[in-house]
């Protein structure tokens, strides 16, 4: 069912005026009741960050060397995300949790994509996506996958769809924090839950041995390795507040894929 008309929302004010004041007074209250929340994902955020840094240049030499043409479009998709994780949470504690929810529909979508183009020999997919060309998850992602099972993968994608489709569950009518608390508080599962999916891509993937070797030779070893435990961490806390299905989500992301041939 549609959200009804906000009824705290004064017609004779100007609009945007009204929703200024009123996100400025949902953080304040926010910081309150979830401030846990919001500085776990902050604190992934900005770690993930500092790892794509430290994984950059060795990724660009491999590169430039012709040994890898994969990791730089993974590397960019991480980026990408750590960009609309931020806008996301910035959006969600101001209390416009519709349009949060509408950007990690994009993020899922990329690191599935990311995942396949990762275990997969066959770019073909992949690149048609990378060029602009429509990619439908359920029937070109999801039933190729032998492993792991996808049933969760399926049901958390369906659930993000209906918050960026347009129909009944699609962007927000209410605002002001005493009416959509529990909106902004559910956001901060799917949130976490593909923060911890990116760390896999980028601690997985991308800082592959050949690439350690290089940070090792060329940077600092010792910097990479104590901001991706840092990155680790986080994750762990992560892990700890995750219910059952979220918590398969994120094992059978991390899983060892098997395509159908």
């Amino acid at each position: 069912m549609s959200e009804p008309i906000n009824n705290g929302l004064n017609w004779n004010t100007d609009l945007t005026e009204q929703l200024d004041t009123i996100a400025a007074d949902t953080v304040l209250k926010g910081q309150v009741e979830l401030s846990a929340q919001t500085n776990l994902t902050t604190r992934l955020i900005n770690t993930q960050f500092r790892l794509e840094g430290e994984l950059a240049g060795a990724i660009a030499v491999r590169q430039q060397l012709g040994y890898d043409r994969v990791s730089p479009n993974l590397l960019s998709i991480s980026h990408h995300n750590s960009i609309e994780f931020y806008i996301a949470l910035r959006m969600n504690n101001q209390g416009f949790y519709g349009a949060a929810g509408s950007l990690l529909r994009s993020v899922f979508e990329r690191l599935i994509l990311a995942k396949l183009c990762a275990v997969s020999s066959d770019l073909t997919l992949f690149k048609h996506w990378h060029n602009g060309g429509d990619v439908y998850l359920s029937s070109q992602v999801f039933k190729r996958l032998a492993k792991p099972d996808v049933e969760e993968f399926k049901r958390f994608w369906r659930g993000l769809c209906e918050w960026s489709h347009a129909g009944p569950g699609w962007g927000q009518a209410l605002v002001g924090y005493h009416n959509i608390r529990q909106q902004i508080a559910v956001r901060y599962t799917p949130l976490l839950m593909l923060l911890d999916c990116n760390f896999h891509l980028l601690n997985r993937h991308l800082a592959t041995p050949p690439v350690i070797r290089l940070i090792d030779q060329y940077k600092d070893g010792y910097r990479f390795r104590s901001v991706r435990e840092a990155a680790k961490a986080c994750i762990k806390e992560v892990r700890s507040g995750l219910r059952e299905n979220s918590s398969r989500l994120v094992r059978n992301f991390a899983a060892t894929w098997e395509i159908r041939k």
